[in-house]
């Protein structure tokens, strides 16, 4: 798990706590260790073949340029890209998928918000549950907790070639 260190301190505590939490839950539901990693301290080489787990945004996350460059999502502090679609608002949250491109068999999953009220949007969502299903990306905004599918702005799956399909639940 790779949090952020280049935030502002809320940021940076979110991202160190949200990966914590999250080992703990993958250590009582799954029965498995992971390694909690700072964003400074993150080679992809020493972690080869290995699935990351991505805390944070472009703008906080140091690890963000390696591992996501080539993403057609791209999230930073205030804004959302899925493609030419563009989301706006410090209330916005994110999980997404995407392959590792120095590695044929690892992926990279993000939890990432626009501020500090999109990233504490992602807490609730029980991603490491038995059962849970969420497409390859999911863009949502903290009004969702309120307001169910309506705070939903984007969901999707990528094609088999991990290009961004034309149909998305948006």
């Amino acid at each position: 798990f790779v949090y952020a260190t280049g935030g502002n301190n809320a940021e940076d505590r979110w991202a160190l706590n949200k990966a914590r939490f999250d080992a703990e839950m993958w250590y009582y539901r799954g029965n498995g260790a992971v390694e909690i990693v700072p964003d400074t301290q993150f080679n992809p080489g020493k972690y080869s073949d290995r699935g990351v787990i991505l805390y944070g945004n472009a703008s906080t996350n140091k690890a963000w340029t390696t591992l996501l460059a080539d993403c057609p999502i791209q999230v930073t502090r205030e804004r959302i890209t899925l493609g030419p679609q563009v989301f706006e608002g410090s209330d916005l949250a994110a999980y997404f998928v995407w392959p590792r491109k120095d590695s044929d068999v690892a992926s990279i999953a993000v939890v990432t918000g626009t501020g500090l009220p999109g990233l504490n949007a992602t807490e609730p969502n029980q991603y490491f549950a038995g059962g849970s299903g969420f497409p390859d990306y999911m863009i949502f905004s903290r009004g969702m907790l309120k307001s169910g599918a309506g705070g939903v702005k984007a969901a999707g799956f990528f094609t088999k070639v991990w290009k961004l399909a034309r149909e998305c639940l948006c």
